[in-house]
């Protein structure tokens, strides 16, 4: 026995030059595919971060677009003074970087057109006229267009409707009533040498109270279009900036990446050779491709760690063949210890992987088994927490969730969970160190499972969108407020109206309507002036919601009228309520007018009633209220 271990020893040290020089080749290929599939993996990462970025600049831009047409519909007329205050008023520049101009266009028919041009003269713009010129069967004149520069003056007054992909798109939208893209232009702004690729993003205007129940409905309502222009390399400068320096993508216009269709090209050197993905991305009813390109690992720069990993076995591999006798006495020893520093080593590298993707955002670490959390100390300094004054749990996590929003948080992780998502993406409010709240943009991927395929690890950040966020919610709420009197205005009431309909439709309950409208509301106006119009109308605002119950939604409908909306509340109940506003209403003593009334008409839910019904018998009854001698509350006449 002695012997023939003797005999393998003498072999041992040429096995183990055998082996290391095996093992190095190995660990040479092991490396090179281990970078390689991080090369991918932070690609894939980056690519998926640049099209959510693209994505959501668009719908905030999709939203500043419904705040003028907001304005459209909430206003009796909007000036070019009125319409340059609005633009100032959203900061493009430091809000939505990128626009390069956002306008109103108006329909005009040829009969109708040297009337137009003439009122728009008249203005102060004596060199005025829709160009190009030409007979058309429509034209659509630019009137209001900020910034009003030196490079979008050129758009004066064009007819966006003449040329054919701009039509296209307009189209779609006069016919949808949606925001609608259009393919690659070059802008009428485009004058000097940095010629850009561009689009335009339209959202129509409709004539108040026209129906738009078919595409020809909306097409004849049309009025005009609220749209943005934009150069396609403004816009990518303005949504990435400079944040992926080392990512190169080009954006083409449609579905086929061609030199012609080509929008935007991150690298113009050609540095990049090899496609790694192409995606498609649909914004506003236009596709376009998403073409992402990179190097091949060997030009990568950490390709010097696969040399430099086998070169280092080689020379351990040397030491070894001198050193043989010691190791082989320490051999099972060293065997332990390898295999914990590997694992530690692992899971090292998997935490500085995600907190460099993380672009300095907080780092999260969550193992499923045990419900252990590792939190970064960027983690909890976002929540202006100490290192060591927050607790690694799970439940200490979800208790800084808000609650309106953890249940939503725990439905997009299970998701992920279930394989139902590629990854778990949410934006809530967390609670910081001082009872604030703030807006995070949590994401997370499972990174590690158990031989029966169950999640084992899940590792992700928190993005700090508490500025993005508020602006979200500075254009939301001039969307849906009526600018004179602070209600909601009619957008908003049709959104809440159908809400509380489904709601008493489907559980059953009371829901009932009060049509208001003030008496004798245009003597007003024409006694003294449309300011004390506009005062009467903000004191009875006042009234008649200070005076409401916290479940009322008050709003104004149009002019001087006025809608509540009232959750479980009867006929008879809602007669009490008109009976109550009605005496405030007419003890009140206004400013200019001294004392006024107001005329009630309510209506209550009945099954199968819409919001057109429920309107009408409401109206009905208001008229009935108006005939029957004003100041009054009148109740709708069901059979």
């Amino acid at each position: 026995m002695s012997s023939q271990f003797n005999k393998f020893y003498k072999f041992l040290p040429f096995i183990t030059i055998v082996i290391g020089i095996s093992v190095s080749i190995f660990v040479g290929w092991f490396t090179y595919h281990y970078y390689e599939e991080k090369e991918n993996s932070h690609l894939e990462l980056a690519s998926n971060e640049i099209v959510v970025l693209v994505e959501a600049r668009m719908a905030a831009y999709e939203q500043v677009l419904r705040s003028g047409v907001g304005f459209f519909n909430a206003s009796d007329s909007v000036s070019r003074n009125a319409w340059a205050i609005f633009v100032k008023d959203h900061k493009l520049n430091d809000n939505f970087k990128g626009i390069q101009g956002f306008g109103y266009s108006e329909v005009v028919f040829p009969q109708n057109k040297l009337v137009h041009e003439e009122r728009i003269k008249k203005e102060g713009f004596a060199d005025f006229k829709i160009h190009p010129d030409g007979q058309r069967e429509l034209y659509t004149s630019i009137i209001y267009l900020e910034p009003f520069d030196e490079r979008n003056i050129r758009a004066f007054g064009y007819d966006m409707f003449s040329e054919k992909v701009r039509r296209e798109a307009m189209l779609k939208a006069m016919k949808s009533g949606e925001a609608t893209l259009s393919g690659k232009i070059t802008l009428v702004q485009e004058f000097d040498t940095n010629i850009q690729a561009g689009f335009l993003v339209y959202l129509p205007v409709y004539k108040k109270g026209s129906k738009l129940a078919t595409p020809q409905d909306r097409v004849s309502a049309t009025q005009g279009f609220v749209y943005a222009t934009f150069r396609a390399n403004d816009l990518m400068d303005g949504v990435l900036g400079t944040m992926f320096p080392h990512i190169h993508f080009e954006i083409f216009d449609g579905n086929l990446p061609t030199k012609q269709s080509i929008l935007f090209d991150s690298n113009t050197n050609n540095e990049f050779t090899l496609v790694y993905k192409t995606t498609n991305l649909t914004i506003n009813g236009h596709t376009w491709t998403l073409l992402f390109r990179t190097n091949s690992i060997l030009e990568s720069e950490d390709i010097y760690i696969v040399f430099i990993i086998p070169s280092f076995i080689l020379i351990l591999t040397l030491l070894l063949y001198l050193l043989l006798n010691s190791l082989i006495k320490t051999k099972e020893n060293a065997v332990q210890i390898a295999k914990k520093a590997t694992q530690k080593l692992q899971d090292s590298e998997e935490r500085l992987r995600y907190a460099l993707e993380g672009a300095g955002d907080g780092l999260w670490d969550w193992n499923l088994k045990t419900n252990e959390v590792f939190f970064s100390k960027r983690w909890k300094e976002m929540l202006g927490f100490a290192e060591d004054e927050i607790d690694s749990t799970l439940d200490e996590w979800k208790s800084r969730i808000h609650p309106e929003e953890i249940e939503q948080v725990y439905a997009d992780i299970t998701a992920h969970i279930e394989g139902k998502s590629d990854a778990y993406i949410n934006e809530h409010r967390v609670k910081c160190k001082d009872d604030s709240y703030k807006w995070i943009l949590d994401r997370g991927i499972i990174v590690s499972r158990d031989i029966d395929g169950n999640p084992v690890r899940m590792v992700g950040s928190h993005s700090d969108i508490s500025e993005r966020k508020q602006s979200q919610l500075r254009i939301e709420a001039l969307s849906v407020t009526d600018r004179l009197t602070q209600l909601y205005n009619r957008l908003k009431l049709d959104e809440i109206f159908a809400m509380k309909l489904a709601t008493a439709g489907r559980y059953n309950t009371p829901f009932s309507v009060v049509i208001i409208d003030i008496d004798l509301f245009k003597l007003v106006n024409d006694t003294w002036g449309h300011q004390a119009g506009d005062d009467v109308l903000k004191e009875f605002s006042a009234i008649i919601k200070n005076n409401a119950r916290e479940t009322d939604i008050v709003g104004r409908w149009g002019g001087e009228e006025f809608l509540i909306l009232s959750s479980d509340t009867d006929l008879d109940g809602a007669i009490k309520l008109s009976e109550k506003l009605r005496e405030m209403v007419s003890s009140f003593k206004f400013s200019f007018t001294g004392h006024k009334t107001a005329s009630f008409g309510v209506s209550s839910y009945h099954a199968g009633d819409d919001e057109k019904t429920m309107i009408k018998r409401a109206d009905d009854a208001l008229y009935r209220a108006k005939e029957n001698g004003r100041n009054r509350v009148e109740a709708e006449e069901y059979n």
